[in-house]
């Protein structure tokens, strides 16, 4: 027996206000055994902001269409901490592990971060393996060319999924909401999706 997967993303970066609330793009689950929403996000904010967290709220529906019948599947708080906001001191061109930073004293190893460029759509998620006096080392290497100065690498950042089981869900979205901390800090998120639609 085999599997029929897909992946795509859903939606790219998305900037979520302070005291807003925002829902992502709806994905489609009519045709599917299965479906994983991959939720990215970072709090988009420079100097030593500290954030008191945000909720994500994954909800499904039963009904193809309409909004009386959403319903939340799962949901947890995340981006709680003090934002360390490190610039790039060259520009970091792709592909490559490591990224020319100087001033990285307060980056940590083994924990996700947003490499914020100054084109939101175009910031990745990474991964910090090791620090090294002039460079932060990653474990994958970064999708595009970042500039110097104006990219930044941001600590507070996750990377969850969530799996939706059951042929009974018709649809999913993934709500973002940044009303917990009055400090008036903004978030960023993305989401992508992996369905398993046959099974052969």
């Amino acid at each position: 027996m085999a599997l029929t997967k897909a992946g795509a993303e859903v939606q790219n970066f998305t900037a979520v206000a302070s005291l807003a609330v925002d829902s992502s793009t709806v994905v489609d689950c009519a045709d599917n055994y299965e479906t994983s929403l991959h939720i990215q996000a970072a709090v988009d904010a420079s100097g030593t902001a500290t954030h008191d967290g945000t909720k994500f709220i994954v909800q499904v529906s039963a009904s193809t269409t309409g909004d009386e019948d959403w319903a939340n599947y799962a949901e947890f708080t995340a981006l709680e901490g003090t934002l360390i906001d490190e610039a790039l001191t060259a520009e970091a061109t792709a592909p490559t592990k490591t990224l020319p930073s100087t001033a990285h004293d307060l980056l940590v190893e083994g924990v996700w971060n947003l490499l914020r460029d100054a084109t939101l759509a175009n910031s990745e998620m990474i991964f910090i393996q090791e620090l090294d006096t002039d460079d932060v080392n990653i474990v994958d290497n970064i999708a595009r060319t970042h500039a110097a100065t104006t990219t930044d690498i941001r600590n507070i950042a996750m990377v969850r999924h969530v799996t939706i089981q059951g042929t009974n869900i018709l649809r999913a979205r993934l709500l973002v909401d940044n009303r917990l901390d009055p400090n008036a800090i903004n978030v960023v998120f993305r989401l992508s999706k992996t369905v398993t639609t046959l099974l052969s």
